[in-house]
Order: structure tokens, then sequence, then C-alpha cells
């Protein structure tokens, strides 16, 4: 299907030799690569070296990345048939969810005790935070369906990224077509009367590929308030899609893009007794649209490349109290830029390998505010911000691997910030151990709602705020065992936070500051993977976390201890597979909002989340699987005063067609 251009990017990516390439050139490598981990050598020890496309501008083998990450595959996530990317990253090292309610409740997902807008999200390598809210991600939004594989970066990462990774870089690509045609249609139901049809559908020839996907989640829902009795329901409408054209074997066109419409009821809180949810006839709907696309032209016989790329991204909210609209925003981001990687080999000095990446962009954001009833609150606002990236990278007996990285920001509004990153990786082959190090500074520029937001009689921005800032550090160690057969990794973090932009009650309405002091925020995360016998795979995760405020009190809804354990058993010849997932959250601090109390904080007990899943295929192409969320009906809060879903049961088929099967 591929011309000799993704060939050769296959070649170069497992060679380290492919870090002249851009993640998003690295997809078509990640679809062949993930056969043949997840054809015939599943369930083996055997492995490609995986290819890692967020931790640098290009991507890297795995064992080339100095940063801490983690790799959920494609078919991970069918086996644990979880439909919200956000239940999944709760098995990952280091990262806290956190959802208000319902599934289509305000969804958050911190890394590190970073906050929810340090956090970029990238799908295909487009930015899809909501640029009215600081580019925060709302993960209630995210389905997944007709995903490849999902990265999670830990550590800052502004120096590549820019604003909003401070935190860190949760990365997302979806499926590309493979050599000819397939299809595939799935759908399930079962508890809160909840409803669930995907599909995809793609092609693929030696020139052009082009894959869809879709996917819709309604649910009834449960009553999010403990003291109501009125469900809340909540819908997503979700497709996307990838395509690529080859007219030459040194040129490819790109285009990729998502569509989403959602919405769901929700209720008020009571912010004089209780702070609890309590019943009410409100809801909102948003719509979602990222797109972008790219050309690239290799040189040289790939030894220089140049990506010229453009990206639009809009995010429209509207909320209504008893079907009459009340505010909304709209925020707009449209991004043009453009890279050039430069490859150099000198064999005869230590056998090493140089990669040079210049990178450069110009981002325009424009922001709306609506009040209908209050015009003068009526906002809008735009700017226009410059950055450039310069990064380089060196492999050196095949076993050390060093990067570095730093970029120059030029705001509209803000003091202009330079930020930088170094990374280290070396492998010692002989005991099957790998060290890795990171070190970088970031910074997230204030929200447009920081800045000029305004709800009367209860909220004015503040224009005044200085963009927070941070700098932090990781190290560890990844030790293999039995020929690989145990994979255990360790790794220690520090990071500290400055001028971390804080809600304040004092001198007027409510407003937001810039907090005096630093947060300091470090830990330990632990990862051990094992395969006893082919078939079966178990692993664990372990985090401890400690976090304060300039006050010294511990930050909100981040918990000192996170667990988790998945065991999962592929048998009859791969055509049956069972699922049994546990996810611990130890107990954390959550606010009251409660003006009658004197108490403004209130702790959380600690909860366990087991999950069962199994699938068999009958037949070639036709699938029946389900699933028990919940299993032992645990009663929990994960932020205070709002209901979670008890037990619940799904079950569902999925029909397919094309090579490769069920798709």
């Amino acid at each position: 299907m591929y011309s000799c251009l993704s060939r050769g990017v296959v070649l170069r990516g497992v060679l380290f030799a492919g870090a002249a390439m851009t993640a998003l050139q690295a997809q078509p490598i990640l679809a062949q690569e993930s056969d043949l981990q997840d054809g015939g050598l599943q369930g083996s020890v055997l492995r490609v070296p995986e290819v890692v496309v967020s931790a640098s501008r290009v991507p890297l083998p795995s064992t080339a990345v100095g940063s801490a990450v983690t790799v959920i595959t494609g078919e991970e996530l069918e086996n644990k048939q979880s439909r919200f990317v956000a239940d999944v990253l709760r098995e990952v090292p280091g990262v806290a969810v956190n959802r208000t309610g319902s599934f289509g409740g305000l969804t958050q997902v911190r890394i590190r005790g970073a906050e929810a807008n340090h956090t970029l999200v990238l799908i295909d390598g487009m930015e899809v935070g909501d640029p009215f809210n600081g580019s925060e991600f709302d993960f209630s939004q995210l389905l997944t369906n007709d995903i490849e594989r999902i990265e999670v970066l830990r550590g800052a990462q502004s120096a590549l990224y820019g604003s909003e990774a401070i935190g860190g870089v949760i990365s997302i690509t979806t499926k590309r077509a493979r050599e000819g045609f397939s299809a595939s249609l799935a759908a399930e139901g079962g508890s809160f009367l909840t409803r669930n049809v995907r599909g995809s559908a793609s092609a693929g020839f030696e020139d052009f590929d082009l894959r869809v996907g879709m996917e819709i989640f309604e649910t009834d829902g449960f009553d999010i308030s403990p003291s109501g009795d009125e469900d809340d329901s909540s819908q997503v409408r979700s497709a996307n899609f990838r395509s690529a054209y080859r007219p030459a074997e040194n040129l490819e066109f790109r285009v990729n893009g998502r569509l989403v419409d959602r919405e769901a009821e929700t209720d008020t809180q009571d912010f004089v007794t209780t702070g609890e949810a309590i019943d009410a006839n409100t809801d909102f709907e948003g719509q979602e649209i990222n797109l972008r696309t790219e050309g690239q032209l290799d040189l040289f016989g790939g030894a220089w490349e140049q990506i010229l790329g453009g990206a639009f991204t809009r995010s429209d909210i509207d909320r209504f109290d008893g079907g009459t609209f009340t505010s909304g925003s709209v925020g707009s981001k449209r991004k043009l830029d453009y890279q050039s990687n430069v490859i150099l080999e000198t064999p005869n000095l230590m056998d090493t390998v140089h990669g040079f990446t210049v990178f450069g962009e110009v981002e325009q954001e424009r922001f709306e505010n609506i009040q209908p009833f209050v015009p003068t609150a009526n906002q809008v606002e735009q700017t226009i911000n410059y950055a450039v990236v310069g990064e380089y990278r060196l492999q050196a007996f095949d076993r050390l691997f060093l990067s570095g990285s730093v970029r120059y920001d030029k705001f509209d509004e803000f003091e202009d910030a330079t930020t930088y990153r170094v990374t280290g990786s070396f492998d010692v082959l002989e005991t099957g151990s790998r060290l890795h190090a990171s070190y970088g500074t970031g910074i997230k520029a204030p929200s447009f709602f920081e800045l000029f937001g305004f709800i009367p009689d209860q909220f004015v921005g503040n224009p005044n705020l200085e963009a927070e800032r941070s700098e932090g550090w990781d190290v560890g160690i990844e030790q293999q065992f039995l020929d690989g057969r145990i994979v255990a990794d360790v790794t220690y973090f520090q990071a500290d936070l400055f001028d971390e932009i804080a809600g304040s009650s004092g001198g007027g309405l409510p407003s937001t500051i810039n907090l005096s002091g630093e947060s300091k925020r470090n830990g330990v995360e632990t990862s051990l993977r094992v395969v006893p016998f082919d078939g079966l795979t178990l692993t664990g995760s372990y985090t401890y976390l400690r976090t304060s405020e300039p006050g010294g009190l511990s930050e909100v809804r981040r918990p000192r201890h996170t667990a988790s354990f998945n065991a999962n058993w592929s048998f009859l010849d791969e055509r049956a597979n069972l699922n049994l997932g546990v996810d611990y959250n130890g107990e954390t601090d959550d606010l009251e909002f409660a003006s009658a109390t004197t108490r403004n904080r209130i702790r959380l007990d600690d909860y366990a989340l087991v999950s069962l899943a199994g699938r068999y295929e009958p037949i070639e192409g036709v699938e029946v699987f389900g699933r028990i969320e919940n299993a032992l009906n645990q009663n929990y809060e994960e932020v205070f005063g709002f209901e979670t879903p008890g037990r619940a049961v799904f079950v569902g088929a999925r029909v397919s067609f094309g090579p490769g099967g069920l798709q």
C-alpha cells in the first residue's frame, strides 16, 4: 500500500534514523508496527522496537526516549472495552481523573499533580483543547472508537509544544487505512438506558488512503444530585477522518479532521448550605471542530525533510436554563507552522547519528463571551502569538541517546518566554537495564476567561495576570527480567510551579490572582508488566504523589496514592479474550463551596473500581462482547457533592470485513 517513502520511515523509525520524521508522518508506521505486535506476535515476548511520536518533534524508538511515557495500544482499548478515554487513563502512572457526576459532566485529567489545563491533548497532531478555557480539554467528549494508540508523556514539555504542556502531553493517534477496503459496525446497550453505535470505513491504495470513523453514545444517565430523583442524560456524537495522498515517492499531503456534537443535562449547586448538586432544568450544548492539513517533502534520500502545515480549532458552548439560552462561549485558533528536519550520520565518530530540527509557528486565537441578558458582559478578544523551536538529538554507540530543545514564545498579552528541555536515555544491553532522565521548564498562559471573563454579580477577570511558570525533572530505571517477560520501571519526579493562577474573593467580586511563592509536586511512579505465558499479560502501576500550595496545604483532587492492576487473557487462538481491571484512587481533598459552613475543604474517601470485560469471535468478522463496570457497586465521589454511577452492565456485537479481520 505504502510507497518507498513510508517504507523508509518504518526502517528509520526502528533504527533511530527515523528521528528526522514528524509525528504525523510516523503514524503510518504505527499501524504497520501494531500489526506486528498485535498479530502473529500477540502474547509473545518478541517485539518490534516501539515508536513514540510525542516525546520529540520527530518520532523516536522507545529506547531513545528520556522522558517518562506510557503507550496504550488499540488492542488494549478493545480488550478493556472502556468507551471513554478518561477511564483508560486511570491506569497510567502519575495520572488522576475527576468527572463531575454523570458521563457528560466535565472530566479533568491531571498529570503529576499539575492542573487540568496544564495537560496538552493532541489527536492526530491537532491541538483539541478549548481556546476559550485556556486550551483545557474536557475528556467527557472523547470516546475510544477508532483509536490506534494513546501516548501519555509526563513532565514539562513546553520547549516542544509551548503553553498548556506544563504537566505533560496526551497524544492520540487514530487508525489509518490499510491496503484495500474494510468496514466495521458495532452496537451495544445496557444500564442507564445507554445506547452506543460506532463504525468505520477505509480504503487504501498505493498513492492514496482514507479512513472515516464515527460513534454515537447516548444515555439517560442517573441523578448526579445526592438528594434528587431526576436523571441527567447526555449524548456525544463524534466523527473523525484521516487521509493521505502521495503524488511522488518523496512527497505526501495529509488531511485530518474531527467533529464532535454533544449535549448534557446538568444540575446547579447549592453554594449556601450543603455545597452539593441540586436538581435543576439546566443543560449545555457543545460543538468542536478540529482540522489539520500538511505537506511533506523529503530530499536527499530522506536526510532533509520539510513539513508545512496549517490547523483550525473551534469550540462553541451554549448553556440553557429551562430551555432559555443563558450564556455561551466561542473559542477558535488558527495556526500556520513549518518544520525542517536534517539527519547526519558520522560512523567514524563513535558511530553517532545527529538529528536537527527547526520549527516555527504563528497562531491566532479569538475569544467571544456571550451574555444575552447583560450586553455589557459580551466581549470579543483576539491575540496573535509567535514561536520558534530548535531541537538536537544524538545517538552514540547504539545505546546512548541525548536530546536538547529550546523554544521562544512571543505573546501579545504577556511577557515573552523562553523554555528549554534536555533528556537522556542509556541502554545497558548486558543487564537488560535502561536509565532515563529529563529536565524541563514550562509556561501556561492565562485563559481568556481568567483575563477578561465577566459574570454579573459573580466573577470578573484580571487582565493583569502573568503566565504560570514551572521547572521539573525526573530520573528512572527500566529493568527487564527473563528475556523481557518481566519489565519494571521506577521513576522519581519533582516539579515546582511559580505564579500559580488561583481564585480570589477579596476586594469585590471574585476574580483571579497569581499566587506568590511556589507550588511543589514530587513523587514516585512505578509500573510492572509480566507475561507468565503466551496469551496472559499482567500489568500494574502505583504512584505516590505529594503536592502543596504556596500556603502549605495539599492541592485539591490530587490523591496521594493511586494504583491499578490489569489481567488480560487471550485464548482459543485469540478468538476469545477476558479482561479484569482494578483502579484504586486514594483519599483526596476537595473544596466544599458552602458559605453557611466555616470549613472550605472536605476529605473524599478512597475507592476502588473493578471492571470485567469479555469478547468472543464465533466466526471470522463477527464478534460478541460484554462488560461490567464498577462491578463491586462502589459508592464514591470524584468531585464533592456529585453522585457517580453504580454497577453497570453492557452487551453488544460487531461485524467487520476487510484485511486483518476485525478492525
